[in-house]
């Protein structure tokens, strides 16, 4: 079961959160050079070595969500340089930990209940935030997901679809609101908890995307058709959707940067003109400062020094004391 966590550490701009005192040194740049799209890590074998080793490399891996990135990258690394005695361990235990969540057997069980669900209702539950994102990726399996995001448009229609979920095994997380109450709200978020440990945490979204009462967006694009028979929402909504995802959180993960990577060199979105767009300050915000990460360990556009001791607004590489 799910529960809700206090963002510590956080305080109110007035625009978006800001972590006390956080600079661009604290931000573990070699550790998630190892975890970005398409195995492109520019650094000695013996930096590598040095990274993987420290203490809390698996750590930093698991709160920025590239667990599955960063398996690969490494076993392709260790490979091509016979160094798996020096990382063997390391890899191992990446592995492991990238096989929790969601797997491919979950997913197909969610998606023929909800399946169920459309075909009775005539309503696509489309997915959002990673569930959309994935398909951006060369091999979806790549993105680390710890549940499904999807998307209904009315709060009658999520009460429905949960409902159907809780006959097929789902229950409804606490802190959700009652189902008989919302049919009456304009947005939310439903948590369902699956009974089967082998099944997906499924987050149904009704309404506006929301991060707080300042921020909220509309799904505007039409649904796309995606792989094994879900729909996701269109390039610009993905976007948004991860934006408020940051903004949510209150911190940028490796996965939120590998994410808006694609979506720029990808699939060609614009973040800024999507954000300004949506004339939502803290989404400009959010944009800025993923967009600056991007640069920073793509190499693409003017970078973030390392020893630059000024605060950022959205700290990078989800801090410990958050």
């Amino acid at each position: 079961m799910r529960s809700s966590s206090s963002l510590r550490g956080l305080r109110s701009s007035g625009r978006c959160l800001v972590l006390r005192d956080p600079t661009v040194s604290d931000v573990p740049w070699d550790t998630l050079r190892l975890g970005v799209v398409g195995g492109s890590v520019d650094l000695h074998l013996g930096t590598v070595i040095e990274t993987v080793g420290r203490p809390d490399f698996v750590e930093v891996v698991t709160r920025n969500k590239i667990l599955r990135l960063v398996a690969a990258n490494l076993t392709a690394l260790a490979a091509a340089n016979e160094a798996q005695t020096d990382m063997a361990d390391v890899v191992r235990i990446i592995i492991e930990k990238s096989q929790q969540g969601p797997g491919a057997t979950g997913i197909a069980r969610a998606r023929r209940a909800i399946s169920a669900w459309e075909r009775r209702s005539a309503v696509k539950a489309v997915g959002i935030k990673g569930l959309a994102a994935r398909c951006w990726y060369p091999d979806p399996a790549l993105r680390d997901m710890s549940d499904l995001d999807l998307w209904v448009p009315t709060g009658s229609d999520a009460a429905d679809l949960a409902d159907a979920l809780t006959q097929s095994g789902w229950t409804i997380g606490d802190g959700s609101p009652l189902v008989d109450d919302i049919s009456f709200l304009s947005s939310g978020v439903i948590a369902m908890n699956p009974s089967d440990p082998a099944d997906a945490m499924i987050d149904l979204h009704y309404g506006r995307l929301t991060a707080g009462p300042a921020t909220s967006i509309p799904i505007t694009g039409r649904p796309v058709a995606g792989p094994a028979g879900w729909h996701r929402t269109s390039d610009d909504d993905t976007l948004a959707s991860v934006l408020i995802g940051v903004i949510a959180r209150g911190w940028i993960t490796g996965k939120d940067i590998n994410d808006v990577y694609l979506a720029i060199h990808a699939q060609g979105a614009d973040c800024r003109s999507l954000s300004v767009r949506l004339l939502q300050p803290g989404l400009v915000d959010s944009a800025e400062a993923v967009m600056t990460a991007v640069n920073s360990l793509y190499g693409h556009g003017p970078a973030l020094s390392t020893s630059s001791e000024r605060p950022l607004v959205f700290p990078v590489g989800a801090p410990r004391d958050v």
